[in-house]
């Protein structure tokens, strides 16, 4: 089996983890449709009953956000949320293959930008909604092209950069010739476990961060915000027929739900952001009561704004994610200019909607503790020498991370 295949068949077993008589749905950009189809073969070797694949046209996007006002550009035509339900209410596991061009948006208005991202954001939220009811599968992956490998190797030969991203994502998901991956992936998830379970056991309260770059920010955590399934809630969705499945390929991320007045401080991001196509870089975000109400961008200030007021939450915290500096996608010294992989380099936190089920409407006294918007947009600004200390409720100081990496 050649590398691609493999890791094709990584994303229906892993990823998706397809079962027999599935419904399967694929998002792509048009670029990708040669490996989309190779997903698709791959999910009907496993038994899918049916795949139907999404193509997302980028540059046609563009073309809308030239033409047509801000306001008829941040819609979403009918037919398209009536083709995501339909294959939602059939319980159809999801796959997300990301494949940027991160350029294409740049002379576009901010404004423009941003509808750009309210519109795919919008039918994506629609799929959020029903897959959380139904509990099915999800998954997020990479479809390099050759206008973002030339972008990611900007000094490497444009005849050859194409290959090296596909063998670097290779590489990032743990994968080779000879590996099985449904085993290699087994072992990284009971790594994972054990971990979440240590931060879990320690019952924190607060994590404060600190970097020599500025960053010197605490973030509040509640009593749901678990950085993995506890084992009463996995052994009832065990019992209850839970699939297993893997989120993000590659991941190398234990986040959480903080809570949603409880951040107070200032962050530097360490890595660019790319929201509706366009960068936003070199910022810092200044929190208070948990919300945003300062922030400064070298590049991409007003796009960044516009993200903290995309609605009335949208300038709190819904993710905290821990992230070793010396992971395998850090240590391999690119930016990639995708949340997915970039958010696996580094420390990163997320503004908007939370993980915590919208039904946790009290604790403590305290209303809403976790918040819940219309986005979610991560940035990264883990560092090489970040500092995380972890206070508990029963009052004692624990240090989680010491030069960017794991003490536990």
């Amino acid at each position: 089996m050649d590398m691609k295949r493999k890791y094709a068949n990584m994303l229906v077993r892993v990823g998706m983890n397809v079962q027999k008589g599935q419904y399967v749905l694929i998002e792509a950009a048009q670029c990708a449709w040669e490996f989309a189809n190779m997903v698709a073969e791959e999910a009907y070797a496993a038994g899918a009953a049916r795949v139907l694949i999404r193509y997302l046209d980028l540059h046609k996007l563009k073309i809308d956000a030239l033409n047509l006002s801000v306001e008829e550009m941040s819609k979403f035509d009918s037919w398209d949320a009536d083709a995501y339900e339909f294959m939602m209410n059939h319980k159809a596991c999801t796959l997300r293959l990301e494949s940027e061009y991160p350029d294409l948006m740049r002379d576009l208005s901010d404004d423009r930008a941003h509808a750009v991202f309210a519109r795919i954001d919008g039918l994506r939220n629609i799929m959020r909604g029903i897959m959380r009811k139904n509990g099915t599968q999800w998954c997020i992956a990479v479809a390099p092209n050759q206008a973002w490998a030339e972008k990611v190797f900007p000094n490497d030969d444009k005849r050859v950069v194409l290959d090296k991203f596909w063998n670097t994502v290779y590489k990032l998901c743990y994968l080779d010739e000879e590996c099985d991956i449904v085993e290699v992936w087994k072992n990284r998830a009971l790594r994972r476990r054990v971990i979440s379970e240590k931060l879990d056991e320690l019952d924190l309260e607060s994590l404060h961060f600190t970097s020599s770059n500025g960053t010197d920010l605490t973030v509040g955590l509640g009593r749901q915000s678990h950085f993995g399934i506890p084992k009463a809630i996995m052994e009832k969705m065990e019992k209850g027929g839970r699939v297993p499945f893997q989120a993000n390929m590659p991941t190398e991320e234990f986040c959480t739900t903080p809570l949603r007045y409880k951040t107070n401080g200032v962050v530097y991001s360490t890595r660019p952001l790319l929201v509706g196509g366009k960068m936003v870089d070199k910022f810092w975000i200044r929190f208070k009561d948990g919300k945003a109400i300062e922030c400064h961008a070298e590049e991409g200030e007003e796009m960044l704004r516009s993200i903290i007021e995309t609605d009335a939450n949208s300038g709190y915290l819904g993710e905290v994610a821990l992230v070793e500096y010396h992971s395998p996608i850090s240590q391999s010294g690119l930016v990639f200019y995708t949340t997915l992989i970039d958010e696996n380099a580094s420390c990163h936190l997320a503004l908007g909607r939370g993980f915590v089920s919208p039904d946790v409407t009290e604790e403590d006294g305290v209303q809403n503790p976790y918040n819940q918007s219309q986005i979610h947009i991560d940035f990264m600004f883990g560092a090489p020498d970040t500092s995380v200390v972890g206070a508990t409720r029963n009052g004692k100081q624990v240090q989680v991370f010491k030069n960017g990496d794991f003490v536990l």
